[in-house]
């Protein structure tokens, strides 16, 4: 199992990232505002001289005396930069942004197809990374331990392949620590606490080529229109098949699939209709707030910390270019989604992009690159830096518990990959995994011979489209709804009719279910623990209960925390 804790120890390998001289003095003195200080104090000085009997020398004094304290920073920021950037939002912000390019298939074989999209002059082709095998993940505050991760060197080697060269590549990383925002999702939040679990991930590479960049290699393929697409669809397979070596197999998406995710980050709503204020973006009725990350945030842990953050959504792009020497420029674009009443983001080691909502916001699309400019947060990796850099590919699922180091563990629970979960225990144990499976949007019908307790959970829950509760009799009768549940608990009840799709339970008191993809058994004794096995590997670990999941399973508050 891969830890995801930074790893600048290794022999040989550069520690840390640089800026260019340039952009540490831009950042410090940017030049507007080194213009605006200069007019204020050359005003100041030439009034003073014109309406004083005083020398110009002293009024120059006076001037700077007057002009000097805005350039005082504060929270990272002078008070000419804010006044700069309200100035510059207020005209952009009448602006009206170019429409997203339609994404088009352009065919790779008699059944496969490459969605391509033009934005501006760049040709713009998408991967997804396939989901991974069902795994446990551990947990603690800052860091992950995990089998599922990548190097950013892995991707960032493929900016130069052979004969071409692509302008940058995006990994952009979409995912959540619950569904939705409604009580259950909110308590579960809160066990997470400061845990970077993502439940669910989504992971993109966006490839962007510059066609005037790789005029040999796209005269080699014929050049034209056809010999750039042909130049694109040979870049986007050969990554593909870098990163299947890698472990990590990747789809070409469709034009279709393209324009699915593209909507998928924003939420569903329509990223041409995105609108902007000073400080946050405005996504249909949500609000959407982009930070830039520092150099000592783009590392391993630094970019776990993201996901630590409470949001309805969250969303981190990597953005890689290649730059001199074989170093490769890198940003990064932390965007969190939530609802308008949530504070704002406060993320140690990120800064606001003030002005640059909307900006930001786009730049977190499989578009052309809409920064003119990163210099303010774009810092150069020496060759090896990136491979110490590690970024999870995939969600952890539903958390389950402790290990004996205290280490949180979580595992997927529902879903495709998870067809049959057994759970050998007492009541409350099931409906404790069943209530954090509904946190994580699961819909749940529960046939059982004991429906009276259930039923005080589901009134608790106080949605039957989240929670219905059957009697052991009413198999046949519910046969037909179950295929708008995605878990069906078979709790004491004969398994009759489990044809339907997405996962089943089965809960009893002893004996196992044969053929389950993971099992969840409760031991006996003074602290009993949980047994999770899969795969062919079990873990121990030892389950808690809240107060506030207490009061859903029908407890008493005072009940002592371990399930059992």
């Amino acid at each position: 199992m891969h830890s995801t804790q930074p790893n600048e120890s290794f022999t040989g390998r550069p520690t840390a990232l640089r800026r260019s001289t340039q952009a540490a003095i831009t950042r410090i003195l940017p030049m507007p505002a080194l213009v605006i200080v200069e007019l204020i104090v050359i005003t100041c000085a030439s009034l003073l001289v014109a309406l004083t009997s005083l020398d110009w020398w002293a009024g120059l004094i006076i001037g700077l005396v007057i002009g000097l304290p805005l350039l005082v920073r504060r929270g990272g920021v002078s008070l000419v930069q804010r006044l700069w950037q309200r100035l510059v939002f207020a005209v952009r912000r009448r602006q009206v942004s170019p429409p997203i390019g339609t994404p088009f298939d352009v065919p790779m074989s008699r059944v496969n197809t490459c969605g391509m999209r033009w934005d501006g002059d760049r040709l713009i082709t998408v991967l997804r990374i396939d989901p991974a095998p069902i795994s446990v993940t551990r947990f603690v505050p800052g860091a992950t331990f995990s089998s599922d991760v990548i190097p950013v060197e892995v991707v960032a080697g493929c900016l130069e392949q052979f004969d071409l060269e692509l302008e940058s590549i995006d990994i952009i990383s979409r995912g959540s620590r619950a569904y939705g925002d409604g009580q259950i999702a909110r308590i579960y939040d809160g066990i997470l606490g400061p845990l970077p679990a993502a439940a669910f991930r989504t992971v993109w590479v966006v490839l962007r080529l510059d066609p005037l960049a790789s005029t040999e290699a796209i005269s080699r393929r014929g050049g034209g229109a056809t010999g750039t697409l042909k130049a694109a669809m040979v870049a986007t397979r050969r990554i593909a098949n870098h990163l299947a070596s890698q472990g990590h197999p990747a789809t070409i998406l469709t034009a279709a699939e393209i324009t699915e995710a593209t909507w998928q980050l924003t939420e569903g709503y329509d990223p041409n209709a995105i609108e902007e204020e000073l400080n946050h973006a405005v996504v249909g009725p949500l609000r959407s707030e982009s930070v830039s990350l520092d150099a000592d945030s783009i590392t391993t842990g630094g970019l776990m910390a993201v996901w630590a953050q409470r949001s309805l959504s969250t969303v981190l792009a990597l953005h890689l270019r290649p730059a001199d020497e074989g170093d490769t420029a890198v940003s990064a674009i932390a965007r969190f989604t939530m609802r308008p009443s949530e504070p704002a983001v406060s993320l140690p080691g990120s800064q606001p992009l003030t002005g640059l909502q909307r900006t930001a916001l786009r730049a977190t699309l499989p578009v052309a690159d809409t920064f003119h400019d990163r210099r303010q947060f774009e810092y150069f990796a020496e060759p090896g830096y990136l491979a110490g850099v590690d970024l999870p590919m995939s969600g952890c699922g539903q958390l389950i518990g402790a290990d004996a180091q205290g280490r949180a563990v979580a595992l997927p629970l529902a879903g495709p990959a998870v067809r049959h979960v057994d759970i050998v225990g007492p009541l409350r144990l099931a409906q404790q995994v069943i209530l954090r499976a509904i946190a994580l949007g699961a819909r749940v019908l529960v046939n059982t011979e004991r429906p009276a307790e259930w039923a005080r959970m589901a009134q608790a829950v106080g949605n039957p489209h989240v929670l219905t509760v059957a009697g052991a009799a009413a198999g046949s009768q519910v046969a037909g709804q179950r295929q708008e549940y995605s878990v069906t608990v078979f709790d004491g009840v004969p398994l009759a009719s489990r044809t339907a799709g997405g996962t089943y339970f089965t809960v009893s008191g002893a004996d196992s279910q044969p053929g389950a993809d993971i099992t969840l058994r409760q031991n006996t004794g003074p602290n009993p623990l949980v047994t999770v096995a899969h795969g062919g590997t079990s873990t121990d670990v030892m389950m808690v209960a809240t107060p506030d999941e207490l009061r859903y399973l029908g407890a008493q508050v005072g009940t002592p925390v371990p399930v059992h």
